[in-house]
């Protein structure tokens, strides 16, 4: 059995079984740990929670209708 393990900022990528850099605005903790269930976030990991019902999506700006040009 082969096993990986890419460090911190650095994901596998399956189809070439190599380590690499994680995109722009993501993040891997590295050591090939996988997390699918658990009670406790495991140490490192965080979250944010937010009440949807207190957000209020008003536009107050007019809404304008512009007819599409003739093709």
């Amino acid at each position: 059995m082969l096993t990986f393990s890419c460090s911190s900022g650095n994901y596998l990528d399956i189809m070439t079984q190599s380590c690499r850099p994680c995109p722009a605005g993501q993040y891997s903790l590295g050591g090939g740990s996988r997390f699918e269930e658990f009670y406790t976030l495991p140490p490192g990991f965080s979250v944010e929670n937010f009440d949807p019902s207190s957000m209020r999506l008003d536009d107050t700006t007019p809404a304008q209708i512009e007819a599409c040009p003739p093709e």
